[in-house]
């Protein structure tokens, strides 16, 4: 997964990207990411969510990312997994 996947939200943007099953377990599509399957729904999920009357969709769904990003998604968590289980084995 492209490092991007967890700058975005943490520098506090909103993410539009294709669907890939990873990315999807990592941030709740429609809550704190924009996934998209093919390109017609990546033009109307623009269209959507750049209309001015959803901006505070739009702001409610960056500071969920960020918030999921800096609780699982952060280096320091993420070493702390990987050392926790080298050792817990």
């Amino acid at each position: 997964m492209p490092l991007q996947t967890f700058d975005v939200p943490m520098c506090g943007g909103l993410q539009i990207a294709p669907y890939v099953d990873e990315l999807a377990g990592y941030f709740e599509d429609g809550k704190e990411i924009i996934l998209c399957r093919n390109d017609e729904e990546f033009i109307s999920k623009c269209h959507f969510y750049l209309k001015p009357e959803n901006a505070t969709l739009r702001l409610k769904m960056k500071q969920d990312a960020r918030k999921r990003a800096e609780a699982e998604h952060s280096w320091g968590k993420r070493f702390g997994e990987v050392i926790g289980r080298m050792f817990n084995k």
